[in-house]
């Protein structure tokens, strides 16, 4: 009870203040963004229940694009809410390449507070597997941004978040300019889970889904090593047309 009278009297002190236009925020908001700032950020409205692709308006009735109902992926659902351009552009760039670690924190945090208005609490899964760095550029960036992303995602749904429960064998080139064929050819076998599992619903935390290359690659990882689904998680979406 003191511990949250004194919290309530720090946030009328020092209100969080928005990131993008320094006004202060809603007294009971835990993102650093004004609502007027957040409601204008690029939103993906309707999207395909399977990889998050934006679907187009004539498909507004339906749940999956034609690809993944042509070839579903071996991960069951995608959550990327927002799509990779402007200032998501510019928090993901600064936490993946600078000292970005505030806005990491706030791409997590629009990313939790949009899946608690998704998912219903029997529908949220067992576990939270960041995906991982290779040590070499773990150790350029002094930080795994798929990890920075899951922590408020962790602490606002209270999943656990096996921080090691995978790893990455080795180091690949960046698949930027790639294809995504390219792509999963360039990631097979390069993931591997350090645990078994026992048909629990695991949560994949990344910064960006692209062609899905890697959601594919690590799911395929976490079903072989006995997990029943897996869902990705991610707060920016790339639009691939």
């Amino acid at each position: 009870m003191i511990i949250a009278v004194r919290f309530r009297a720090f946030n009328s002190l020092f209100p969080h203040v928005c990131m993008l236009c320094d006004q202060r925020c809603e007294s009971n908001s835990n993102i650093d963004l004004c609502e007027y700032c957040r409601d204008a950020l690029p939103w993906i409205r309707h999207a395909c229940h399977r990889c998050a692709e934006p679907l187009p308006l004539d498909a507004i009735d339906s749940r999956v694009c034609l690809t993944c109902a042509k070839n579903p992926p071996p991960f069951a659902r995608t959550i990327a809410p927002l799509r990779l351009e402007s200032y998501p552009r510019h928090w993901v760039h600064q936490l993946k390449y600078g000292a970005g670690l505030a806005e990491g924190r706030l791409l997590g945090t629009l990313l939790a507070d949009h899946l608690t208005k998704t998912y219903r609490p029997e529908e949220l899964p067992d576990y939270l597997v960041p995906v991982p760095l290779s040590w070499l550029r773990l150790a350029a960036r002094g930080h795994n941004q798929a990890v920075i992303i899951a922590i408020p995602i962790q602490r606002t749904l209270h999943i656990p978040l096996l921080r090691t429960a995978m790893i990455r064998k080795g180091h690949v080139a960046s698949q930027q300019q790639l294809s995504r064929y390219a792509r999963l050819k360039n990631l097979r076998g390069i993931f591997v889970a350090q645990r078994e599992f026992s048909g629990e619903t695991i949560a994949v935390v990344d910064d960006v889904m692209t062609t899905g290359a890697t959601a594919a690659a690590i799911a395929s990882a976490l079903l072989a090593a006995g997990a029943g689904s897996v869902h990705i998680w991610c707060p920016t979406r790339t639009l691939l047309s």
